[in-house]
């Protein structure tokens, strides 16, 4: 007969897994029409949705997307992503490959590309991409960047041409620099001490803005987020502000939203104090009685002064800096991560506003600009990446 148990000795097996993953295709919401097709990344995987929020596919399986490039064509039909290498990091940190998305589970065709860390993107209206390479490296952050810019045709199997030869890249240039297109083919740079254009036909960049270094004391780099107007005219960018004696240019906490007009070059601060990972989002052009007009989303730090650790606020105004107002999340709940949100392509019928696509706390959610509703799409807590086209 028993008269007694003591625990004396806990030896752990095998270590829980302290999630609960939801696999499937399968709607928690209810469905809402939307225009185009929205792209998001969730455990590694590759999912569109279009129509609806209820038709739902999966088009890349392989469970090993880095989320260092995720990118829909300006049509949507194509998505553009890395994948993970199988060799060591220190010789191949990953490889760039394309979808078609408009089929279930189409066959993935790598552009025979490697080390895509810091940019690739599509030109517009076209199956042309252009992407900047790194050279892998076994001490932090894992890569020295090489700075270039080439481009490649999808459907061509030409080889690559060169559109910027590689180059120290300024200051903290080991980083990378990044880069957006305007609607027109113009293609901006943005690294650590700078913003400018690239000179296509010299191959070289041609600065615009000086901006201060900021200073991270860490194995990163600041660089100021880019976002081109929708009429290809301003160049939308993070400015590091200075802040008062005796903190030093280099360390400020202070990041503005400014605009630079490439019709007459005057630059206009927008908002002061956005934080370091405001990330300006232009929305479509729209008729705005007699004019077309857009609108510009950017993240508000919480604490503007700690926007490295902070979370953020979505914010929408008009162009000018007019008509600023905070529509998600409500004020009483957790901020955004760092992310740059997607703008619908086209309007929905009964909406106040445009709509845009954030990811919070692991789910997609659509927010209408105008009116702020908000409406979550998924439950599994697994998206990282969004893309709206």
């Amino acid at each position: 007969v028993e008269t007694g148990r003591t625990i004396v000795k806990t030896t752990l097996l095998q270590e829980a897994i302290a999630e609960i993953e939801m696999i499937g295709a399968r709607a928690s919401f209810a469905p809402l029409p939307i225009p185009g097709s929205i792209a998001y990344l969730s455990a590694g995987n590759a999912w569109v949705t279009d129509g609806s929020t209820a038709n739902r596919r999966l088009i890349v399986n392989t469970g090993d997307l880095d989320g260092r490039i995720f990118s829909l064509s300006p049509e949507g039909d194509y998505l553009l992503f890395t994948r993970k290498s199988k060799k060591p990091a220190d010789r191949e940190i990953n490889t760039l490959w394309c979808v078609r998305t408009d089929s279930s589970i189409p066959p993935a065709v790598s552009l025979k590309v490697s080390n895509v860390v810091s940019y690739a993107g599509w030109l517009p209206n076209s199956t042309t991409v252009i992407y900047s390479t790194v050279e892998p490296r076994g001490t932090a952050p894992g890569w020295q960047a090489n700075n270039d810019l080439y481009r490649v045709s999808i459907n061509s199997g030409l080889a690559p041409r060169k559109l910027l030869e590689a180059n120290s890249g300024g200051v903290y240039g080991w980083w990378g620099m990044s880069f957006a297109i305007s609607p027109s083919g113009t293609i901006a740079y943005a690294r650590p001490d700078g913003i400018g254009l690239v000179d296509q036909e010299a191959l070289r960049v041609r600065p615009l803005l000086d901006i201060t270094p900021l200073q991270t004391h860490s194995d990163w780099a600041w660089i100021p987020g880019l976002a081109w107007g929708a009429d290809g005219k301003t160049l939308f960018f993070l400015d590091h502000a200075p802040a008062p004696a005796p903190v030093t240019a280099e360390e400020s906490p202070f990041f503005d939203l400014q605009a630079a007009s490439l019709a007459n070059d005057a630059t206009v601060r927008l908002i002061p104090q956005t934080g370091m990972f405001a990330f300006p989002s232009v929305s479509p052009l729209r008729q705005n009685g007699n004019e077309r007009a857009y609108q510009v989303a950017f993240l508000q730090a919480i604490f503007p002064d700690q926007s490295e650790t902070s979370r953020y606020r979505l914010i929408v105004m008009d162009r000018d800096g007019s008509d600023r107002r905070a529509i998600f999340p409500p004020v009483d709940a957790t901020g955004l991560d760092p992310q740059r949100p997607a703008w619908a392509p086209l309007p929905i019928q009964g909406q106040a506003g445009d709509f845009l696509a954030v990811v919070y706390q692991g789910n997609l959610w659509l927010v209408d600009s105008g009116s702020g509703q908000a409406y979550q799409v998924t439950g599994d807590g697994l998206i990282t990446l969004i893309d709206w086209k």
